[in-house]
């Protein structure tokens, strides 16, 4: 048990090699069993030794309290273009567990309801888990589809989802979404990530709490549902914009936005860069007008989709006033 713990230690002093321009499983596609708690809990991810997503669904075992599973595989109602999602519920955890984990950092809580970015390796009796995972894009947002159902309704705790961008185990950039009350039908989010140094980023740290590390609340039995995640990169931007034609860009009291190709587009959205939806557009002919008159001046984020709702395309405008 100590070794197992200790190795937890080593959390943000192990490298992980450079790869990939976008999270590991974005979709939630692939889940496996749970390799700690051995029976059928699973985890989405490709199973132990690998970086994706994880939580602590370990916790359901003996010798670490058997705690309650708090991330479940889900398939009933998801996301357009997905088949599962991850259902993150806030549970208490075991006495045993709380003061097992809590002595090195982590659960911040004695309610648990994490799913984070990591990678995990169990040998033995030793345990190597080391947050975040392999990402090499310098994005300007994180987005994602979710659910929401506070225990208690509108106000009664708090979901996040906070991004941190390393560089050699140094926070380069950071983002965080809240989201406060009762959302029933699957709903669009963007993290905008703000930046305090230049250059690329060697892992990303995505990691979505279902109850409040930040309002101190921690309650029980919240439900954060979580999908289809994707992330818009500043330097590869003006590449995805061979069959977007946007103009005039800046904006001032309207922008058209023109698709050509073999895009089927459906339908856009546009979302400032603190993640709030400013409209859904249906999309005719490939060709589309928004009125940006209600629009303040800045840069907003827009998700080009087809009928279904899978995207096909994202980028940015600005608006000026």
């Amino acid at each position: 048990m100590k070794k197992i713990l200790l190795s937890l230690t080593a959390l943000v002093i192990l490298g992980l090699p450079k790869v990939s321009a976008q999270v590991i499983n974005a979709n939630f596609a692939t889940w496996n069993v749970d390799p700690i708690a051995g029976h059928p809990v699973y985890d989405p991810n490709s199973g132990i030794g690998t970086s994706g997503w994880w939580d602590f669904n370990f916790t359901d075992y003996i010798l670490f309290g058997n705690s309650p599973v708090t991330v479940f595989r889900d398939s009933i109602n998801p996301p357009a273009g997905s088949h599962y999602y991850a259902g993150i519920v806030s549970e208490p955890m075991s006495t045993t567990t709380y003061n097992d984990l809590h002595p090195y950092g982590f659960p911040y809580a004695d309610t648990n309801g994490v799913l984070i970015t990591a990678y995990l390796n169990v040998v033995g009796t030793s345990l190597t888990f080391k947050p975040g995972e392999p990402f090499t894009n310098r994005i300007s947002s994180y987005s994602f589809f979710y659910r929401y159902i506070p225990n208690g309704g509108d106000g009664a705790d708090t979901a996040t989802c906070g991004v941190v961008m390393y560089r050699a185990h140094q926070v380069i950039g950071a983002g965080l979404w809240k989201c406060f009350n009762t959302t029933s039908a699957w709903t669009s989010a963007t993290v905008p990530i703000t930046y305090s140094m230049s250059g690329d980023p060697d892992t990303i740290l995505v990691q979505y709490n279902a109850t409040s590390n930040y309002n101190g609340k921690h309650k029980a039995h919240d439900t954060l549902d979580v999908g289809n995640t994707s992330v818009l990169g500043v330097g590869n931007i003006a590449g995805q914009h061979d069959n977007v034609n946007l103009y005039p860009n800046p904006a001032n009291t309207e922008i058209n936005l023109s698709v050509s190709g073999q895009y089927q587009a459906g339908m856009v959205q546009v979302y400032d860069m603190t993640g709030r939806a400013m409209g859904t557009y249906p999309i005719r002919n490939n060709f589309l007008t928004i009125n940006t008159q209600s629009y303040t001046g800045g840069l907003y984020i827009y998700k080009l989709l087809d009928d279904s709702g899978n995207q096909l395309n994202v980028g940015k405008f600005s608006v000026v006033k």
